[in-house]
């Protein structure tokens, strides 16, 4: 089966949680601390999916940085669930794209990695693109904002990006990347329970819980096994396929949720509600397109 269908398949599988992602926090759930907490402890479902390939220990120095890299995802998860409570679901994942020029300077910053005249030219056409993703029209004045989640999320990528320089150093030393998906699947869990140990939080749970039903927990379930089966699709893609052109592929996710967000806004608006009128669609796509067009001049050697 060709690399092609594991990595679309991966990129279509997050895109439902990401649309999930906004349904539960508009409407079913409240306080970003639970949901966030709750949403990483059920990952646990999903474990038995890597113990067919078992958990290999690497030294302590190893796991630290395992356990680093799970902490700024855990940390960069919790940001993006604020900007995905305050903003439409289309704009938040257009603004995931932000992830490689966050990687781009912190690798300069920490690696020293050098940039080249085309990384230069795809850093500013993907933070073009992210202006355009966060802008607003208003509807009254006809005046131009900063989305809601902007901000959210460029501390979100930025964190995610630093877990990267982090898995992609512990790769190059040759850890196999599934191992450290195994690693960080079951250290997640546990990072949302250590939340327990404050008083706020217990206090917080205590008052958020009864929105949990056991329909919210199958659908948080549902979610993770999504998620989880994506990364063993993008980990079969990885193994197959050339890293560049499935890099390419990012932006298939961002055309995904844009498209179930409009069809879903159009069919189902008590689900999923955007903005349709004709000036905010407009920003929406062109910075759609400046944001696949930044991740494709980012891949080309």
């Amino acid at each position: 089966m060709s690399w092609i269908f594991y990595a679309l398949g991966a990129r279509f599988l997050w895109a439902w949680t990401n649309i999930g992602d906004k349904f539960l926090l508009t409407n079913k759930v409240k306080d970003p601390y639970v949901y966030l907490a709750i949403s990483f402890f059920v990952d646990i479902v999903a474990i038995p999916l890597w113990l067919f390939f078992g958990l290999h220990w690497y030294g302590w120095s190893v796991l630290f940085l395992m356990l680093l890299d799970a902490v700024l995802f855990f940390s960069g998860g919790f940001f993006y669930i604020l900007s995905a409570q305050r903003e439409e679901i289309s704009r938040v994942n257009l603004l995931w794209n932000l992830s490689p020029l966050q990687g781009l300077w912190l690798s300069w910053l920490i690696l020293g990695e050098t940039l080249q005249t085309v990384q230069l030219l795809a850093l500013a056409i993907l933070l073009t693109g992210s202006i355009f993703a966060g802008l607003h029209l208003g509807s009254k004045n006809g005046n131009f904002k900063l989305s809601k989640g902007f901000w959210f999320m460029i501390v979100s990528t930025l964190l995610f990006a630093g877990g990267d320089i982090i898995t992609h150093h512990l790769v190059v030393s040759g850890i196999p990347a599934l191992q450290l998906a195994g690693y960080q699947l079951c250290l997640l869990p546990i990072l949302s329970l250590t939340m327990c140990l404050f008083k706020g939080f217990r206090q917080r749970l205590s008052i958020e819980k009864k929105n949990y039903s056991i329909k919210v927990i199958m659908f948080l379930i549902g979610m993770a096994l999504f998620s989880r089966i994506g990364v063993l699709f993008n980990m079969k893609a990885l193994g197959m396929g050339h890293i560049s052109l499935i890099n390419v592929l990012e932006g298939a996710q961002t055309i995904m949720v844009f498209v179930l967000a409009i069809l879903l806004t159009f069919f189902a608006p008590k689900y999923i509600k955007e903005e349709w009128d004709k000036k905010n669609l407009l920003l929406k796509l062109v910075a759609l397109i400046l944001m696949v067009v930044g991740i494709v001049v980012l891949n080309v050697k």
